[in-house]
């Protein structure tokens, strides 16, 4: 980590992947076929902008203290080991990456002719088995110190198209929090956004298209209505053989991941005013953990509101806290540190020197993985949508349902962790991101959808077993009847030789094994229904 460091920035961008096996939709192709983690490796390698790296520990002690926090079984979920199973398919996450250089740069205009120029640190992409993706723009800010620039550079940073359109023209929305432009260099990589695609007329398939700086690292060339890339594309018109669809899985906002090196703030939030801590009704505490950009206008007006939700998002176990009528306490106060998040941030306000290695290393892993869990629910869940369309289109998803439910299955037991870590204070910060990001009723609520499913295939297939054994019942009967060597009743006898009455009554054994069947069957298609 550089000395002269202000804040640390991470722009977090998740999306769902898809492959393409072959000229047909991808909509065709069961989950499997899909997200298999070599087709993903094989196209985006033949890019060239980031390079694989698989984790090592070597020499380096933060790549051993941040391996060893974590328990053994969450770790295959953190960290690309390579292809030691034999084959790239056996692993949970690939990982690719680019490190920043001198010149590089990553800037942020904004409406008004501010620009806040970054030094890109590093770019890196995660890739997971259950067919999502997140890529990390990992930036350093030495030169703005003021709280407002903290916000504005968050605000700014993290969106990646219109949230809203008003009078046809993008200026409107680039005054509200939309950058006016960002652009910059990492390495061979240049990129420039001004978001000017969107004053034009907008179709249906058309309301997304990602950022240059996130196009580029998937080297796609174009705007809107072209498509010169020949591995990744974002439109269903676009789709080819051999390429890979990227879609988007949340909204405008990338996720992020703030430090922030302020000790003086870190310790005024501390203060015990009116019998409540001070950083549950501050505006920038609560703008700085929310990603807004004004801390003189909290979207919250209920004070009572605000500060219940500030409990819930705030972790405060190395606050220290003083009362605002002690004279000179505050002086005595060093260490003081606050940490926040919700469904689309994790930041760190204070001035302990182990805290940019922390935020950017373990605290910097579970706020991935966290991430991960919730984009694959998403993920997950439009499978589930996907599925029920084909029932309605009257196909047969039996195989389909049964391969989304074995996936689900190892995505519950290999990636989806209650907990990752033995260390207390990443217990609780573990476990509060579950909590913020809704991810266990997420899950449980996904659990019942995809189980639904499930019990629909198994019916499905006792269904058409039953229609089976129904079908063979008359060969069943009439094998059984001409392999007796006597039979004999009051009425007759049925011997090996056969006589006119002997056939009179399998004619009527026959007729009314037919019409059992018929009858069996209308019952079962009425139960189908």
């Amino acid at each position: 980590m550089k000395d002269g460091i202000i804040s640390l920035h991470t722009f977090m961008f998740p999306f769902r992947w898809d492959y393409i096996p072959s000229d047909k939709s991808k909509e065709d192709y069961s989950y499997s076929k899909r997200t298999r983690l070599s087709d993903f490796d094989n196209v985006f390698s033949s890019c060239k902008t980031l390079e694989r790296r698989p984790f090592v520990i070597g020499n380096d002690n933060e790549n051993y203290n941040e391996y060893t926090y974590f328990h053994e079984f969450a770790r295959k979920a953190l960290y690309d080991g390579g292809n030691v199973s034999g084959t790239i398919d056996k692993n949970e996450v690939l990982y690719y990456d680019k490190d920043g250089s001198i010149g590089d740069i990553f800037s942020i205009s904004i409406k008004g002719g501010k620009q806040y120029d970054l030094f890109p640190d590093n770019i890196c992409l995660h890739i997971y088995s259950t067919g999502i993706g997140i890529m990390s723009f990992n930036l350093s800010n030495e030169n703005y110190k003021n709280e407002d620039d903290i916000l504005i550079i968050n605000e700014y940073g993290r969106r990646i198209y219109p949230q809203f359109m008003a009078k046809n023209n993008i200026d409107i929305t680039k005054a509200t929090f939309l950058a006016d432009k960002i652009c910059g260099k990492i390495g061979h990589i240049s990129f420039e956004e001004d978001f000017v695609q969107y004053n034009t007329p907008i179709e249906l398939e058309s309301t997304f298209l990602p950022p240059d700086h996130i196009k580029k690292i998937l080297c796609y060339v174009g705007q809107e209505k072209e498509s010169k890339s020949k591995a990744f594309v974002f439109r269903k018109s676009h789709e080819h053989k051999g390429a890979i669809r990227i879609s988007k899985v949340t909204d405008d906002r990338m996720f992020f991941l703030c430090y922030y090196k302020n000790a003086v703030k870190a310790n005024s939030l501390g203060a015990i005013k009116k019998k409540q801590f001070e950083y549950l009704s501050d505006g920038f505490w609560y703008a700085f953990t929310f990603g807004d950009k004004d801390k003189s206008d909290v979207t919250i007006k209920n004070n009572e509101l605000q500060a219940k939700h500030m409990l819930r998002h705030t972790y405060s176990r190395w606050e220290e806290t003083y009362s605002i009528d002690t004279k000179n306490k505050l002086s005595q106060i060093k260490n003081s540190t606050l940490f926040g998040m919700t469904k689309d941030s994790f930041v760190c306000i204070g001035d302990w020197f182990m805290l940019p290695v922390h935020m950017t290393t373990m605290y910097y892993q579970m706020a991935m993985l966290s991430l991960a869990h919730r984009a694959s629910v998403l993920r997950f869940s439009y499978e589930v949508a996907n599925i029920t369309n084909h029932l309605e289109d009257n196909k047969d998803a039996t195989q389909d349902i049964k391969d989304l439910y074995k996936n689900y299955i190892q995505f519950i037991n290999k990636i989806y962790f209650r907990e990752v870590t033995s260390q207390l204070q990443g217990i609780e910060m573990y476990s509060q991101f579950r909590d913020v990001m809704n991810i266990e009723k997420d899950v449980t609520d996904l659990d019942n959808e995809i189980k639904e499913l499930h019990t629909y295939v198994s019916m499905v297939e006792q269904s058409n077993l039953s229609r089976t054994a129904v079908w063979f019942l008359p060969v069943g009967v009439l094998v059984g009847l001409l392999g007796m060597s006597t039979f004999s009743t009051g009425a007759f006898t049925f011997s090996n030789k056969f006589d006119t009455q002997s056939w009179a009554w399998l004619g009527i054994v026959l007729i009314l094994s037919i019409a059992s069947v018929w009858i069996l069957t209308k019952y079962l298609n009425r139960k189908s229904r």
